[in-house]
């Protein structure tokens, strides 16, 4: 699957700018449209929290509050999104096929923040995050957890810092698991234009790494070399090994399955994919 459409979400923070640098860097290579969104919750919504009892003006105080912030969020990430526009040279167009090369849209929606992602997700090809931290609550990482889960496309989380590449030179840990197997099959349109692919695979307890001839050889049927890379894993957690040896390899992209499962409303995700998120200086690219 070529990435033609690329949604590119955005929330006011100051990851903003390394997401939209990211983001028109993977458009670059396919010639695609970037969409720009910021979701601003419903001011209504922060009422239920209050309880009942409470009174009119305060009400309206919450409201005017919520509304005044989404807006300093909304200004914020519609210029970063306009400059990472302007930089990259991409041509403002509404709709498809568009006029050729780069192209780019910006829309804004109020309404409840995961819904609409999730719905955005569905109908691009890959979604662009800013840097994800998962030690703090924020919107971000409830919508990022809701496209991973229910946006049935690939996630790219972009690092702390604009990426000088993406994808030239990619990892793939490899654990021969359903998501693993769901993020390569999501990826192969960037490891087809890599110039060179490794393969990370952990000997844990859970993992062989004889595991990684198998994907190199898939890979291979399309016209992929790839290398296998032992990941020796210590005393220190297998995200921080992955890194590691992304590292070691140099790559300036991390191919892996985010785990995780649903409990009531909560996204719990593993602690694999939660150390990969908070710890990377380099693109994640994940699925589910």
């Amino acid at each position: 699957m070529a990435f033609k459409k690329i949604l590119c979400v955005l929330c006011g923070c100051g990851g903003d700018e390394a997401a939209v640098a990211s983001a028109f860097s993977v458009a670059r290579r396919f010639e695609a449209h970037v969409q720009g969104l910021f979701v601003s919750g419903d001011p209504r919504d922060a009422v239920p929290m209050l309880g009942e009892g409470v009174s009119g003006s305060l009400v309206q105080q919450v409201m005017d509050i919520a509304r005044k912030e989404g807006a300093e969020h909304a200004t914020h990430a519609r210029a970063c999104f306009e400059a990472g526009r302007v930089a990259a040279g991409a041509v403002p167009a509404a709709d498809g096929p568009g006029p050729g090369g780069v192209t780019a849209s910006w829309t804004e929606q109020v309404g409840r923040p995961e819904d609409t992602v999730i719905a955005f997700a569905r109908v691009s090809d890959l979604v662009v995050f800013p840097h994800i931290t998962t030690t703090e609550e924020s919107q971000g990482i409830l919508m990022f957890e809701a496209a991973l889960m229910a946006g049935g496309k690939p996630i790219l989380v972009a690092p702390p810092t604009a990426p000088h590449s993406i994808g030239s030179h990619p990892a793939v840990a490899w654990n021969g698991s359903i998501e693993a197997a769901r993020t390569v099959g999501l990826s192969m349109t960037l490891l087809a234009a890599a110039d060179d692919v490794h393969i990370l695979t952990a000997g844990t307890g859970k993992t062989a790494t004889a595991h990684a001839d198998r994907l190199a050889a898939l890979l291979a049927w399309h016209g992929i070399h790839s290398a296998p890379y032992a990941v020796t894993v210590g005393h220190e957690p297998v995200g921080a090994a992955l890194l590691r040896s992304a590292a070691e390899v140099g790559s300036d992209l991390l191919v892996m399955g985010g785990y995780g499962h649903s409990r009531l409303r909560e996204m719990i995700l593993g602690g694999v994919t939660r150390h990969v998120l908070n710890q990377a200086t380099i693109p994640v690219l994940m699925g589910h």
